[in-house]
């Protein structure tokens, strides 16, 4: 299979094709220290949420139709602590769920500086986290981009030395980071493709429309692609994609490499 180089003129019309359905579109963050002055009880308000499942709306008794969402902490050096994996009532948006330091089966101490970091995703069904919540396979999946990070904020136990913010996700569009490395190139998804957060390792839920993508690299199989999407990388099939025949820049040929 041929694919093209990725030229500047066409990157924001590739960013502007890849389009995906989710379905928290955003939350705000709030902090009840009345549980604990150190470890909080976080009550969430989000929007957009639909209904995927019937659960719990965080540790609590209520029990009903709800959209999976999965919180993320994290210590002012990057120490994860802890994730919970929980719900958004689907009628009003509402949920809540209480931080416990070194709860994550990853863990390697307390946390050691604030403030903490609470990253809430808008994870699904099925997925890792909602498998095992402090597993270190749901830690990879939400550092993968895999999944959409719906709001982030931040809270100074009174117990931790403070320092600087540690911004760990991109919630709610803000501007986006992401380095495309030289030599990328473009490909066509004419059908859309299922995603992975790794290689065989499929995203519930997230599925590229159809459109053009850019891609980056492939795995040690040459059996996936990895693409660009939003402001993350996630994986495709390669039998899913076609060459993109973007016309020369400038004149010249593009070269036909991917890059790994």
């Amino acid at each position: 299979m041929t694919l093209r180089k990725l030229s500047p003129l066409f990157m924001v019309a590739i960013f502007a094709l890849s389009v995906v359905v989710f379905a928290a579109t955003s939350a705000t963050i709030g902090f009840d220290t009345s549980y604990d002055p150190d470890q909080p009880a976080y009550p969430i308000a989000g929007s957009g949420v639909i209904s995927e499942d019937t659960c719990y709306f965080g540790e609590s008794e209520t029990e009903g139709p709800g959209d999976i969402v999965t919180m993320l902490m994290t210590d002012a050096n990057g120490l994860i602590t802890d994730i919970d994996t929980f719900c958004l009532d689907a009628a009003t948006g509402a949920g809540m769920n209480w931080t416990d330091w070194w709860s994550y089966s990853g863990a390697t101490d307390y946390p050691q500086l604030g403030p903490i970091t609470y990253s809430l995703y808008d994870t699904s069904p099925g997925d890792p986290c909602y498998n095992d919540e402090n597993s270190v396979a749901c830690a990879n999946y939400l550092a993968s981009g895999a999944v959409r990070c719906i709001a982030e904020d931040y809270f100074q136990p009174a117990s931790l030395p403070a320092g600087a913010r540690f911004p760990v996700c991109n919630p709610n569009g803000a501007a986006c980071n992401l380095v495309i490395p030289e030599g990328s190139v473009v490909g066509e998804a004419p059908f859309g493709a299922q995603a992975y957060y790794s290689p065989g390792n499929a995203s519930p839920g997230v599925v590229l429309n159809p459109g053009t993508y850019v891609v980056i690299g492939q795995d040690s199989t040459e059996t996936y692609y990895k693409v660009v999407l939003a402001c993350s990388f996630l994986w495709v099939r390669k039998d899913t994609m076609q060459p993109s025949y973007l016309p020369p820049q400038n004149g010249a040929p593009l070269p036909t490499r991917i890059v790994s």
